[in-house]
């Protein structure tokens, strides 16, 4: 591992214990929130030359900013005038329970559009992964004892991970210049995502349950056989991410009428 990766690795663990402790003391979301975490998660982290990290600022007109492996996202991220505004109203929106009524669902679209904006010169993706795991923990606090956390399973499938954001960016892409409202446009793009990000959290769930269970035995106690797991529940991959929202021209076509007719 190298020095950054590990204070990455540290500093998003300090995230993840300050996230607990709003979690415990029944706190939402915020603007200062979210700032004073970007500010604790990038603590330490060495800049590199002309790409400045700015801990617990916004990016300017002025910053070079890019998004590693994702095609469109930097050509869709918000303009640095209107970050403020898009950060707060995804806020409220998240606040209002507009999002989603499930908690996994409405953290995996947070996360998506969190993306899109991408407030920050860096750390946008790792402080995203955070705040959706803060969304999930809200109905699910026992994610935040897992031994293996949501974040490190996501990790453990990077590739996939930029590949789906890619391929919800490709979504979004082809269905920009028609005339529907945006929130619609989201709405069909985050649908992979959200997909995958339940996947990772259902792994974690999995993964804590096993090792559990092995301790439980070790222990010497009687304990029933886990059922063996549904594979494709647990598929990753972002070909089986594909296959689960597949997209197509037939498929636009059909959304692009619907929202014709009204």
């Amino acid at each position: 591992m190298t020095e950054r990766n590990f204070l990455e690795s540290a500093t998003l663990d300090r995230v993840e214990e300050a996230l607990s402790v709003c979690l415990e003391q029944d706190r939402t979301l915020s603007l200062g929130v979210v700032l004073q975490l970007h500010k604790m998660l990038l603590e330490g982290v060495p800049e590199k030359p002309k790409r400045p990290l700015k801990p617990g600022r916004f990016r300017d007109a002025t910053d070079v900013v890019g998004a590693y492996g994702v095609e469109y996202l930097t050509a869709q991220m918000s303009p640095a005038w209107r970050i403020e505004s898009d950060v707060i109203a995804l806020l409220e929106d998240v606040d209002r329970g507009e999002l989603a009524s499930h908690a996994i669902h409405a953290a995996g679209r947070f996360h998506y559009r969190f993306a899109r904006i991408h407030p920050f010169c860096d750390g946008n993706g790792r402080l995203a992964r955070a705040l959706a795991t803060f969304l999930v923990a809200s109905e699910h606090p026992e994610v935040l004892n897992f031994e293996k956390p949501i974040n490190r399973i996501i990790l453990e499938h990077r590739e996939d991970y930029i590949g789906v954001l890619e391929y919800c960016d490709g979504i979004y892409e082809d269905l920009n210049e028609e005339n529907i409202p945006e929130e619609a446009k989201l709405r069909k793009a985050e649908e992979p995502f959200s997909a995958f990000l339940a996947r990772a959290i259902l792994q974690a769930y999995r993964d804590h349950n096993e090792k559990l269970h092995r301790r439980l035995q070790e222990r010497g106690l009687d304990v029933r056989r886990l059922p063996e797991p549904v594979l494709s529940v647990y598929d990753l991959s972002v070909e089986a991410i594909k296959a689960e929202h597949p997209w197509d021209d037939t498929i636009k076509g059909a959304i692009v009428t619907l929202h014709r007719l009204g």
